[in-house]
């Protein structure tokens, strides 16, 4: 029933007049409930059959691997453009505590 309700605003803004309207951005981020409601899915159906039957498991995995396979894609277009900044595990933990990112460097300077 949740996928149901989470689905509805999701058919009633489909339309062209609707995405007019609502504006491209408030349109895009209504309808990233799409995966809340694949989610809700899946769990439906595993949660309907009452054992583990090679169907339901099937369609979790395809699932997952799609959504898995947009975090990706989502996260690499960001890291191409800049909003995500990599940062290598020293560097992590440098800005986490600079006191031991100091301690590093200085035994790093001593090992040479």
């Amino acid at each position: 029933m949740t996928c149901f309700i989470v689905l509805l605003p999701l058919a009633t803004t489909s339309s062209n007049l609707a995405i007019r309207r609502l504006g491209g951005k408030v349109w895009q981020r209504l309808h990233r409930f799409v995966y809340l409601a694949a989610i809700l899915a899946v769990l439906h159906f595993l949660m309907s059959v009452k054992s583990w039957p090679i169907e339901p498991i099937t369609y979790a995995l395809i699932v997952a691997i799609l959504l898995g396979y947009r975090l990706a894609r989502s996260l690499m277009r960001e890291l191409r453009q800049g909003k995500l900044k990599r940062t290598s595990r020293f560097q992590s933990n440098a800005a986490r505590s600079p006191g031991k990112a100091l301690h590093a460097i200085t035994l790093m300077r001593e090992n040479r």
